[in-house]
């Protein structure tokens, strides 16, 4: 998507096979029940990402600079259905706590 007024691209969207996503989940998962954010209280983690919203991942062999942000409710919907799509436990996981589970949009960095 590009603001025709800076003439600057301002979102990109992809198209991911689902198995893609699968194995995405699934490293996210292992990374995360093994890393320090397992043992950090879920408001912690939440204020950590806040507080430094830039990171560094790996998507295949590309290492990206992206910027964390919590979804909006509109985008959380939509988003959290292609996540339940892959990985239905998210549902189990939301019914099993009363507090909301926020869904993290990375976003590539400006260059």
């Amino acid at each position: 998507m590009e603001d025709p007024a800076e003439e600057l691209t301002v979102a990109q969207a992809c198209s991911t096979p689902l198995g893609e996503v699968e194995r995405a989940i699934t490293e996210a998962r292992r990374s995360f029940d093994a890393g320090v954010w397992s043992d950090m209280p879920a408001l912690q983690r939440a204020e950590m990402l806040q507080a430094n919203p830039t990171a560094e991942i790996q998507v295949k062999g590309d290492h990206l600079a992206v910027i964390a942000r919590t979804a909006t409710a509109e985008e959380k919907h939509r988003l959290w259905q292609l996540m339940v799509d892959a990985w239905p436990n998210y549902d189990t996981y939301q019914s099993r706590t009363d507090r909301d589970i926020p869904v993290v949009v990375l976003s590539p960095q400006p260059r």
